[in-house]
């Protein structure tokens, strides 16, 4: 790792590592805990259940997966935990859980053993005791908790988990999340709190971090790190809760989609110009997802036959299209061992193709061969 640059927020991480071990009583207002430890042995484990399920894949998906750099298992396991923790606190700036008393970073088993870049900030945060209720940990990181992949994988499943699988769920909870969130996970939020009118959503300020008696997080555990191969009924919680509660009643699946990147900061298809008349040619229609309302693009990948696109966010859509769509993914040489989407696809009961063309640059912008794709659609 090259030597980080003044300023950034690799260095400015080192500084508050440096500063909080040379005077502790700095904690009091930037915390720094290098401690880590996993959360379901540092707590009480209030429920728990297991689940089996068997990735089957088509004998195209087999030769396919040998292939790839990472291939799909051919099952996942899940423990699904419900933990209690006493005495911590939230950090409204990274939403990361410590134990003060201790000098502790409290994770969920699937996150990394050590403390990272993104798990404190130097910057002022003022503690604030919080009154008893059933608190409800549901923050994302702060690198991320905007994202639109990982509040739909990381966090919905969890809420799914709370509300319809654990006895807790039934009870008055707060749910606690990022302060300004983008609007389609305000959206989410009033849609969730239509259904489920004992469920309270609070938001923890940046500047502040909130002290608690009790705690309960949800640790989703699973064999594969990929948290896009999930239940059928977990799936059908997330699909419903957006669907229903933008009131779209999806026509037939007819469409065939192509998620262009070309307004997309990282991972651009540079000759998607020579490779977008083979997609024409087979009935597709170009869509640039972010220049739709998030309520227009579930609209429009509900009635998805297939879809096709350069890997990234605008994948996670197959969520919403319906089983047993078709999808062909395309991949920057780099990036083809992170198949979230191919165990999307088979969640979702469909069919998957994928194509790897050259590595990226420094942002990920690529080409793809055009003979490949050409292949790939025949089969779609």
């Amino acid at each position: 790792m090259g030597k980080p640059q003044l300023g950034s927020r690799l260095a400015r991480f080192h500084a508050l590592k440096i500063a909080t071990k040379a005077a502790p009583r700095l904690k009091a207002r930037m915390p720094f805990h290098a401690d880590v430890r996993r959360a379901i042995d540092e707590g009480e484990l209030v429920e728990r259940f297991c689940e089996e399920q068997e990735v089957v894949l088509t004998p195209g998906e087999r030769e396919l997966a040998t292939r790839l750099p990472n291939p799909p298992v051919s099952q996942v396991s899940r423990d699904i935990a419900l933990v209690r923790l006493e005495n911590v606190s939230v950090l409204g700036n990274t939403g990361k859980i410590i134990d003060e008393r201790r000098g502790q970073l409290l994770r969920l088993r699937v996150e990394p053993p050590e403390v990272e870049v993104n798990d404190f900030r130097a910057e002022t945060s003022r503690a604030v005791n919080q009154p008893p209720m059933n608190y409800i940990h549901l923050m994302g990181e702060h690198s991320g908790h905007a994202h639109f992949f990982h509040f739909l994988f990381d966090r919905l499943p969890r809420l799914f988990y709370l509300l319809e699988r654990f006895s807790l769920g039934r009870q008055s909870v707060v749910v606690l999340i990022n302060e300004n969130p983008p609007a389609f996970q305000r959206d989410i939020c009033g849609f969730l709190k239509a259904r489920y009118p004992n469920v309270e959503l609070r938001h923890i300020p940046r500047n502040e971090r909130w002290q608690l008696r009790e705690l309960y997080i949800i640790d989703d555990y699973q064999s594969t790190t990929r948290a896009t191969f999930l239940a059928q009924p977990t799936l059908d919680f997330m699909r419903e809760l957006v669907i229903e509660g933008y009131q779209i009643s999806p026509g037939r699946a007819r469409r065939r989609i192509y998620i262009n990147r070309g307004d997309a900061r990282k991972r651009r298809l540079r000759n998607e110009g020579e490779l977008w008349p083979l997609f024409a040619l087979r009935g597709f229609e170009s869509v640039a997802a972010g220049h739709l309302s998030f309520r227009d693009q579930v609209a429009l990948f509900s009635e998805a036959k297939v879809i096709a696109g350069p890997h990234g966010a605008g994948l996670s859509h197959i969520l919403f299209a319906p089983r047993g769509a078709q999808v062909l993914e395309i991949f920057p040489a780099d990036k083809a061992f992170d198949i979230d989407y191919f165990y999307l696809t088979k969640a979702m009961g469909g069919t998957y193709e994928a194509v790897i063309g050259s590595p990226g640059g420094r942002l990920g912008w690529f080409r793809a061969p055009v003979t490949e794709i050409g292949e790939a659609l025949a089969k779609l």
